[in-house]
């Protein structure tokens, strides 16, 4: 399995490498939407800076209602489209919050 496993990691690796964090911010603004409008990261410029970090483990200490989990998903929205193979398992807490994240964040 560990052999498996150094493939995978170092395939995503070398596509990861392919696409900076600026073309993450730069999917992000082109490709998804806040209220019907293209979102951008006036209001959200903290965002930017997490998502621009180069470190291999982010952690972020929040108060509710900042955007993270948003960014959280429009991030990983935007590494399954530009990662080829790569795919992404998002996890929220029990319902009904899960129904409501996607309807509102995600489906827009």
């Amino acid at each position: 399995m560990s052999g498996l496993f150094d493939r995978h990691m170092a395939r995503l690796r070398s596509s990861l490498s392919a696409h900076s964090h600026d073309t993450i911010c730069d999917f992000i603004t082109e490709h998804t939407y806040i209220r019907g409008q293209r979102f951008d990261f006036s209001g959200h410029e903290y965002q930017r800076k997490i998502l621009e970090d180069k470190s291999q483990n982010i952690v972020i200490l929040k108060s509710a209602q900042i955007g993270i989990s948003e960014m959280s998903a429009r991030w990983a929205l935007a590494r399954a489209v530009l990662v080829q193979g790569c795919s992404t398992i998002y996890t929220l807490p029990a319902p009904p919050s899960p129904q409501t994240f996607i309807k509102t964040r995600i489906s827009p």
